[in-house]
């Protein structure tokens, strides 16, 4: 029987505590930290309840502009991936040097403009219809069943009609900021998304995901034994016209 050399990687580490300290671990390890499309496949497809009766603190970010009437959705946020303990913080959230907000990737919003879908919970309809989320899970039809499945699940254990809010936070610093989006688990939250996250927070609960996770969701993963991976350089030599007699072929 031959060896078994492969080493199973874990697809998702949680741990809480302040961002300072725990995103420098995660990405250490080369590790995503969560985004919001992975959780809502993990809520839809996981056996495990906690992915569905815990909060967690996002890689995707609510940016603030500096006068507090603008947001924007920014996903996988370089920011939040830079964070270590030499970054300043004001009230929990990262400040943005001047112009840097109008650089950022990711979808605007002018508050005032989509006021309709904030700051309240709403039919499972009317979630499918909000434009936040929209921005935070692009792929609709994964947006669409998470909303649906989500739903149906906090109506029966809590019966709730209404649930998954948006909820930014106000900036009222005259800078622009950044903050972690965060979204609550299913029963007293309702699953909302909450803009308001400090990386500070020493209760926060963040997810550094394996980039071979993304890929195989929910599914066994394996990294390949040293033999598999030489017998790979050694056939990719061959074919150029070399030979590795170290490492021959069986």
């Amino acid at each position: 029987m031959g060896l078994d050399l492969n080493d199973a990687v874990t697809p998702y580490r949680d741990k809480v505590g302040s961002g300072i300290n725990v995103i420098p671990e995660l990405v250490k390890e080369g590790r995503i930290l969560l985004p919001a499309t992975v959780l809502a496949e993990r809520r839809i497809n996981s056996a495990k309840n906690a992915w569905r009766d815990n909060y967690f603190f996002l890689g995707d970010a609510f940016a603030y502009s500096p006068d507090g009437k603008k947001f924007r959705a920014v996903l996988n946020s370089e920011h939040l991936r830079a964070v270590n303990k030499n970054t300043r913080l004001s009230n929990g959230a990262i400040p943005l040097e001047e112009g840097v907000y109008e650089t950022l990737e990711g979808e605007e919003f002018v508050t005032a403009k989509v006021q309709e879908y904030l700051g309240k919970d709403l039919s499972p309809q009317d979630v499918k219809g909000n434009p936040v989320w929209a921005a935070f899970i692009t792929d609709k039809a994964l947006r669409d069943e998470y909303i649906d499945r989500m739903s149906e699940q906090m109506k029966q254990r809590f019966g709730y009609d209404k649930t998954m809010g948006v909820f930014p936070a106000d900036n009222t610093s005259g800078t622009a900021i950044i903050r972690p989006a965060v979204v609550d688990w299913l029963g007293d939250y309702r699953s909302q998304l909450d803009g308001g996250g400090r990386i500070d927070n020493n209760d926060a609960r963040w997810v550094g995901v394996a980039p071979e996770a993304l890929s195989a969701p929910g599914k066994a993963i394996q990294r390949p034994s040293l033999e598999a991976s030489l017998r790979v350089v050694n056939d990719t030599l061959r074919n150029a016209g070399y030979e590795i007699t170290a490492f021959p072929r069986k």
